[in-house]
């Protein structure tokens, strides 16, 4: 009889065949030449393996990884993953080792261009090439085609030590070698936060086909950030700073709060500007009686990287006169000449008024126009009035027939309308005005009242008719 050992190793060699055929795996591309650009789908077939336990990390050398799908049928598996090349030229597929299987090595020839994907060129710059450290800083990525492609934004991962903002894009025609092509331009802000080398690695770029999703390698870059001096503070911004404020009025009420608002643009964060503003206003209490309110504003795709801050101080004056906004400065370091400069915003002088004064003044002053405009409407009245009367007692002693008549026209003689008769004629004399009580209308008067009780002939009284007329004419 066998031995243990003998009697398994017989089992083994009547078993292996069996193994050999249920435990298999290979591995399959879609095509051997394509694009740079376009996706190459890397099947796997297993048959008695698990291919979860697949190790794809080799292919990301060469590759990069998109989404992947597997199904299973009995005993076989299979699953996809579409792979993007990082360059042209032949690339060689590993071999892969799963639970003893091993696949045959594959090989893909990607080109640069085909007829449905065009050929892209990349760049990622910093501007400027070498910054300083906290020095606002342009990180600008520009994608070169023919226009056919829809591009995504690519996602700048977090670097250590570098603030990230992205800003705007832009896609404009542009000649390639001499070729029209599309310029696609993205744009992020950066800044250094401490001295030495930075590296920038972008995700892959992503763009679009005719629905067909396309990947590209992505530029690599590194910059050096230069270290501040020493001396400078810690506040003050690296790079030129924008300085722009609204105008101030050359006057304003009292008690009423007046809203200042400046823009800076540069490399002075919110805490700084802020910190920056209470020192200069801290000697000014109607101007520091509210903190700055600082925020955020879009900056977009303009020149010059760095913050885009609104400031707004609220001035509220407490008392009448003259009311002094202080001259505003902003230092900054030039990273050219390694010197500070300043920004200077002029202040000015706003004149405080009590609106209670004012609204007493405007008032005095329109009973004033009011009054010089009634005042020559009531003269011309009074005198419209007067020479009305004055008509109407000519026109009744005039056409009076006798004494009685003529004495009842002349009472109700009046330099007014409506001013009532005299029961008398020495009342009515008593009533009129001083300048109207002349010695030639008392004589006739006098010879109208001794004609109303005495008599008199009727030539007498023509002549005291006509003495009244010309003695009031004359009035």
């Amino acid at each position: 009889m066998k031995t243990g050992p003998s009697l398994a190793l017989s089992l083994a060699a009547f078993l292996w065949p069996l193994w050999a055929d249920a435990a298999s795996l290979t591995a399959r591309i879609d095509h051997a030449h394509s694009p740079l650009g376009a996706p190459i789908s890397l099947t796997f077939t297993a048959r008695g393996l698990s291919l979860d336990r697949l190790d794809l990390r080799p292919l990301a050398r060469d590759f990069d990884l998109g989404p992947a799908t597997s199904s299973q049928s009995g005993e076989q598996q299979t699953l996809s993953v579409n792979i993007y090349p990082m360059h042209t030229g032949k690339i060689r597929l590993p071999a892969f080792t799963l639970g003893g299987a091993r696949t045959r090595p594959l090989a893909v020839q990607v080109e640069a261009a085909s007829a449905l994907v065009p050929a892209v060129s990349s760049s990622l710059s910093v501007q400027p090439a070498q910054p300083m450290v906290r020095q606002p800083t342009r990180l600008v990525l520009d994608i070169h085609d023919d226009g056919s492609l829809l591009w995504q934004r690519p996602h700048l991962p977090v670097s250590d030590g570098l603030f990230l903002k992205s800003r705007g894009e832009t896609q404009v025609q542009a000649t390639c070698s001499g070729t029209p092509c599309t310029l696609h331009r993205y744009v992020w802000e950066v800044m250094p936060t401490r001295a030495g080398l930075y590296s920038v690695h972008l995700p892959m770029l992503a763009a679009s086909k005719f629905g067909a999703a396309l990947r590209f390698p992505p530029p690599r870059l590194q910059f050096t950030a230069q270290a501040l001096p020493g001396w400078l503070p810690l506040g003050v911004p690296v790079g030129p700073l924008q300085v722009s404020a609204a105008p101030l009025p050359p006057r304003w009420p009292l008690h009423r709060p007046l809203v200042w608002s400046i823009a800076v643009r540069g490399g002075l964060g919110a805490d700084e500007l802020r910190h920056l503003l209470g020192l200069q206003l801290e000697a000014y209490p109607q101007l520091s009686a509210y903190p700055p309110a600082i925020e955020n504003m879009t900056a977009g795709d303009k020149p010059g990287p760095g913050f885009n801050l609104r400031a707004t101080i609220y001035l509220r004056p407490q008392r009448g006169g003259v009311l002094h906004i202080p001259r505003l400065v902003f230092p900054w370091f030039d990273p050219v000449r390694g010197e500070l400069q300043a920004v200077m915003l002029q202040g000015r002088d706003i004149r405080v008024f009590n609106p209670l004064y004012q609204r007493l003044a405007w008032s005095a002053w329109m009973l004033a126009a009011v009054l010089a405009f009634l005042l020559p409407c009531w003269l011309a009245y009074r005198f419209a009035n007067g020479a009305l009367a004055r008509r109407r007692c000519l026109q009744a002693v005039s056409s009076a027939a006798d004494a009685a008549s003529l004495s009842r026209a002349l009472r109700r003689c009046s330099w007014h309308l409506r001013s009532p008769p005299a029961p008398t004629l020495g009342e009515w004399w008593n009533q009129l005005p001083a300048d109207k009580q002349t010695a030639d209308l008392a004589r006739h008067v006098q010879a109208l009242e001794a004609a109303s009780y005495g008599g008199v002939r009727a030539c007498d009284l023509s002549s005291v008719k006509e003495g009244l007329l010309k003695s009031l004419r004359k009035g």
